[in-house]
């Protein structure tokens, strides 16, 4: 083995390591730069076309818990979202909310009722965000 092909092979770690640091530094300042937005601008980015950015903004706005009450109207749209960890973490958020989050009961029964209800998952948070809202989902639950 020649003395490059040995430096080659420490080289190749070492840009690897190096790589790996600025990967999760990257993520790192995505996180902080979710983080430091207000509630309307998240909301405004939940709304938007680039999955991505809709997923960092539903992170931030379930870990903010019932202080995301604001962004309620685009929570609930993203109960419709394909992606699952969109409305997996939209309806985290709506369960956070809690009671002020009634408005969000009709589209929670109507996914019950659909085609996605063959998914567990969905089912199961779908029914502990009802839950979660409370008694206000009741007359909604009974004729279901």
């Amino acid at each position: 083995m020649t003395l490059f092909q040995k430096q080659s092979g420490s080289g190749i770690r070492a840009l690897a390591m190096l790589v790996s640091v600025l990967w999760i530094g990257a993520v790192a300042v995505v996180g902080q730069e979710a983080s430091e937005k207000s509630v309307k601008e998240l909301a405004r980015d939940l709304g938007g076309r680039d999955a991505e950015l809709r997923r960092d903004a539903v992170y931030e706005l379930a870990s903010r818990g019932a202080d995301s009450v604001e962004a309620l109207p685009q929570l609930i749209e993203a109960l419709k979202d394909s992606e699952q960890q969109i409305w997996f973490q939209a309806v985290t958020a709506i369960s956070r909310i809690g009671p002020p989050a009634k408005d969000a009961i009709p589209v929670l029964i109507d996914g019950l009722k659909g085609g996605r209800a063959r998914n567990e998952q969905f089912v199961y948070r779908f029914t502990y965000a009802l839950g979660r809202i409370g008694s206000a989902a009741m007359p909604a639950l009974l004729p279901a």
